[in-house]
């Protein structure tokens, strides 16, 4: 789990409805290029941009790891996810 903004540790996360497969993800704080930088690929969607770094901005990007075990499949986009940080 990679948030843009507020610096954390991680915490658990689950989907929303379903706190039975809460699982404990690292949570960095990275910048618009972390992405570019590491030369990750996207599976599904972008990459941060600045405007995501809001406060009503609930922005992330979820490993094709934790999107599996949260949801049983890779491309989790729209999928709301509750937790946070701890």
């Amino acid at each position: 789990m990679v948030p843009f903004g507020q610096v954390s540790e991680g915490g658990e996360f689950y989907p929303v409805g379903d706190i039975d497969k809460r699982t404990w993800a690292g949570a960095p704080m990275v910048s618009p290029v972390f992405v570019a930088t590491m030369g990750i690929h996207l599976v599904a969607r972008r990459s941060f941009a600045r405007s995501d770094d809001q406060p009503s901005s609930h922005d992330v990007i979820v490993s094709e790891p934790l999107a599996r075990a949260l949801y049983g499949k890779s491309d989790v986009v729209g999928e709301a996810l509750s937790g946070g940080p701890s």
